[in-house]
C-alpha cells in the first residue's frame, strides 16, 4: 500500500489506506515483540504459566491473524495456572497451532483451544478441522523426523521434531500429550497438565 501510495502521489483515499495499514502494521508488530521478548522474561523460568496470558501471547506470535487465512480461532480457557515454564507452555501451543495452520491451508476451517479443569488437572484440547493425521501414522505422531504432507505438492513442509519436542517439553512437567482423533476429521491433541 505505502508503495502505490508513493506511485500516486495525488490520490487521497490511497495514502490514507497505506497510513492505516502501516499503523496496523506496525501495531501487530508490537504485539508480536512483547510476546517474543516474554520468551526471555525471567519469570518465564519459573514452572509456572497463566494459561489465559501464555495461550494469548502464542496467539499474538503467529504474526498473521488467523482470520486471514480463513481460520476461526475460538478459544475458552479457565483462570488457572499451570505447574510448566510459560516459555514451554507457549512453544507447546504456538507448534500446535502452526500444524493446525498448515492442515487447514487448503480451505480453512475451526481452531478450537479448550480448557478443562479436572481435579488437580488441566485438560487442554487443540483442535483443528483440518486434513487431519493419516491413522497409518497416527501412533508414530510424537517420535522425531515424522512428518504430515500439508503441501499442495504432496511434500512434506516441517522437520518433523515440533511435535517430538512438544511432548518433551509436557512430560518434563509432569503431563501428558496425545492425538485424540485423526484421519480426514481433523485433528485433537489433548494435554492434560498439573495446576498449581
Amino acid at each position: 500500500y505505502c508503495q502505490l501510495a508513493l506511485a500516486q502521489p495525488d490520490n487521497h483515499d490511497l495514502a490514507m489506506t497505506a497510513v492505516r495499514k502501516s499503523l496496523e502494521a506496525s501495531e501487530r508488530l508490537s504485539r508480536i515483540s512483547s510476546s517474543l521478548l516474554g520468551f526471555s522474561r525471567e519469570k518465564s523460568v519459573q514452572n509456572e504459566a497463566p494459561l489465559q496470558q501464555t495461550v494469548a501471547d502464542a496467539v499474538a506470535c503467529l504474526g498473521r491473524e488467523p482470520q486471514k487465512d480463513r481460520i476461526e480461532l475460538h478459544i475458552d480457557l479457565p483462570e488457572v495456572v499451570v505447574s510448566i515454564p510459560a516459555l514451554n507452555l507457549q512453544q507447546v501451543i504456538l507448534n500446535l497451532m502452526l500444524n493446525a495452520k498448515k492442515a487447514m491451508a487448503q480451505k480453512g476451517g475451526q481452531l478450537r483451544i479448550v480448557g478443562q479443569v479436572k481435579e488437580t488437572r488441566l485438560a487442554l484440547r487443540v483442535t483443528d478441522t483440518g486434513c487431519g493425521i493419516p491413522t497409518s501414522i497416527a501412533g508414530q505422531a510424537f517420535e522425531p523426523f515424522v512428518t504430515m504432507d500439508h503441501s499442495p505438492a504432496g511434500q512434506s513442509t516441517g522437520t518433523g521434531l515440533g511435535l517430538s519436542i512438544c511432548r518433551d517439553l509436557v512430560r518434563q512437567a509432569g503431563g501428558t500429550i496425545e492425538v485424540e482423533n485423526t484421519n480426514d476429521q481433523g485433528t485433537t491433541f489433548l494435554l492434560m497438565l498439573p495446576i498449581q
